[in-house]
C-alpha cells in the first residue's frame, strides 16, 4: 500500500520531502533510495520534476495507477521483465498500443530525471525496453461543407463558448486543451498566444482582425477568454452535423483540419510545423501527402502517364 498519497502543491512542502528522501543518501542498489516502493520514486520525481511540468500532475497519476497495478514493487526490484508483464497483461485487457507506448515513455522518463538530477544512481531498468508498432492513424479531416455544418451545430447548441472555441481550433490548429487556456491579453497585434501547450513552450498563431474581434466582443480587458469547458457539447454538435469521426479523435479533428487545408492550400511543411508546435518535423509530415504538388506529381509522373508522354512523343 502506498505511504505517501499526497502531491506537492506547495513548494515549501516539495522541498521538505525531498529532503526527507535524501537524507539517507546511498545509492539505488545500496542505500534507501532504492528501497522506496515505486510510488514513492514517483513521488520523488514529482517533488523535483513533474511539478513543474504543465502535464505533471496527470502524469504523476497515471504513474501511480501503473505502480498500484504492478504491485508497487521495490524501486530496486523494478525491471524490464516486470513492466514487460505489466504491458503484456494490459494489452490483454484491450489497452491500445498507443497508450502502453505512452506507459513506457512516463516510467522511462521518471527514472530519467532522477538519473539526471543525480538522485538514481542506478542504470534506466528501462533503457532497452522497445516501443510497440502502431499503426498509423487514420487522419480524418472536415471539407467546407463539414466544417459549415459543425459550426452551425455549434452556434445552436448555446453553449457560451463552444461556437467560437470551434473558430479558434479551425483558424489555429489549437489543441483542445491550449484553447481553453487562452486569456483575453493573449490576442495582441494579429496573434494568438497559448501560453500552455503539449511540449511546454508558448506559441503565437497569426488570425484574422475579424476573428480576433469577434474573440474579444463583449470580452473585459483581462481574464480568461473561455469560462468554461463545452466539451461535452461539442460531441453533442458533431452528432448533430451527422459527423462521423474515427476513434479519438473527437475535438482533434479541428487541429487535423487545420493542418489538412493548410496543406492543400500550399502551406509550407516546415511554416505548419512551428503554427502546430511539433517538436519533430516527422509528425508533421503526416500531412506532407496531401501537398498539391505531391498530388499533381503522382499525376505527372507514374508509370503509365509517362508511357503515354512517350508515345504521343513518337508520333509527332
Amino acid at each position: 500500500m502506498r505511504r505517501y498519497k499526497r502531491i506537492c502543491n506547495k513548494l515549501y512542502d516539495a522541498r521538505q520531502l525531498e529532503a526527507r528522501l535524501l537524507a539517507s543518501g546511498g545509492t539505488a542498489k545500496d542505500g534507501d533510495i532504492g528501497s522506496l516502493r515505486l510510488s514513492e520514486l514517483a513521488e520523488l520525481w514529482y517533488t523535483i520534476h513533474g511539478a513543474s511540468l504543465a502535464t505533471g500532475k496527470s502524469r504523476y497519476s497515471k504513474i501511480l495507477h501503473l505502480s498500484e497495478q504492478i504491485g508497487d514493487p521495490l524501486a530496486r526490484n523494478f525491471t524490464a521483465q516486470k513492466f514487460s508483464a505489466l504491458r503484456s497483461l494490459r494489452q490483454s485487457n484491450g489497452i491500445r498500443p498507443n497508450t502502453l507506448n505512452k506507459d513506457l515513455t512516463y516510467l522511462h522518463q521518471l527514472f530519467s530525471a532522477l538519473i539526471k538530477s543525480g538522485h538514481w544512481r542506478g542504470a534506466n531498468p528501462l533503457a532497452d525496453v522497445a516501443r510497440l508498432k502502431v499503426s498509423v492513424q487514420e487522419m480524418a479531416y472536415l471539407d467546407f461543407v463539414e466544417i459549415r455544418h459543425l459550426l452551425s451545430a455549434a452556434e445552436a447548441m448555446r453553449s457560451p463558448n463552444l461556437y467560437n472555441i470551434c473558430k479558434l481550433g479551425f483558424s489555429t490548429g489549437a489543441r483542445w486543451s491550449e484553447a481553453l487556456t487562452v486569456r483575453v491579453e493573449h490576442i495582441r497585434n494579429g496573434l494568438v498566444t497559448f501560453p500552455r501547450t503539449k511540449n511546454g513552450r508558448p506559441r503565437s498563431v497569426p488570425v484574422t482582425e475579424a476573428l480576433a474581434e469577434e474573440l474579444l466582443n463583449g470580452q473585459p480587458r483581462r481574464g480568461r477568454l473561455f469560462t468554461s469547458d463545452p466539451y461535452k457539447s461539442f460531441a453533442m454538435a458533431i452528432r448533430s452535423a451527422g459527423i462521423i469521426l474515427p476513434a479519438g479523435q473527437n475535438t482533434h479533428i479541428m487541429r487535423h483540419t487545420f493542418a489538412s487545408h493548410y496543406v492543400m492550400a500550399g502551406g509550407n511543411i516546415l511554416s505548419l510545423q512551428k503554427l502546430l508546435g511539433h517538436s519533430s518535423l516527422e509528425m508533421t509530415m503526416r500531412y506532407a501527402h496531401l501537398a498539391p504538388e505531391h498530388l499533381s506529381d503522382a499525376k505527372r509522373l507514374n508509370p503509365i502517364a509517362q508511357l503515354r508522354q512517350l508515345d504521343a512523343n513518337r508520333n509527332q
